[in-house]
């Protein structure tokens, strides 16, 4: 049981540290009298409003030239290659959705559904950024990569009997 956070302990942990709420229902949070920037929130809309309309001009606009990005399937450093593969992955989305958004004085936690092309489908995804210079210098995604392992198996299957 030690090991288990309740909904109450989250909570909790949520209120000390001064979470504040983006994405229907926003309120402005504090910690030791100190109000969450706008910044981090409007960074936040700027990057998801860039990755909503594919614009990744706009996207690398958000990040630090010395991002570091891991998910499940890949992990890169630096901008150029978040560029090249968030070039690869954009193809695949068709739209997404942010369900939330929470931030931190130097962070940010969201909920975003990203809808993809078959066999991906819809691919509920928790992302953790962490902010320096007023830039995304950190990105990590946490989802179930296995609908990425079937479009991996599909294409080999594809190529395979050409």
């Amino acid at each position: 049981m030690n090991a288990l956070l309740t909904r109450r302990s989250v909570l909790m942990l949520t209120a000390a540290t001064g979470v504040s709420c983006v994405g229907g229902g926003a309120f402005a949070a504090t910690l030791r009298g100190f109000t969450m920037p706008d910044s981090v929130r409007e960074l936040c809309e700027r990057y998801y409003t860039a990755w909503q309309h594919k614009d990744l001009d706009g996207i690398l606009r958000c990040l630090h030239p010395d991002i570091a990005f891991k998910s499940p399937n890949a992990t890169t450093q630096g901008r150029d290659a978040y560029a090249a593969a968030a070039r690869r992955f954009l193809p695949l989305v068709d739209r997404i959705e942010v369900r939330k958004t929470f931030t931190a004085p130097d962070a940010a936690m969201t909920a975003v559904d990203f809808y993809c092309s078959q066999p991906i489908g819809v691919c509920p995804t928790a992302e953790l950024l962490a902010l320096k210079d007023g830039l995304i210098a950190e990105d990590e995604l946490f989802f179930d990569a296995r609908p990425f392992e079937a479009l991996a198996r599909a294409r080999a299957a594809a190529q395979g009997s050409r």
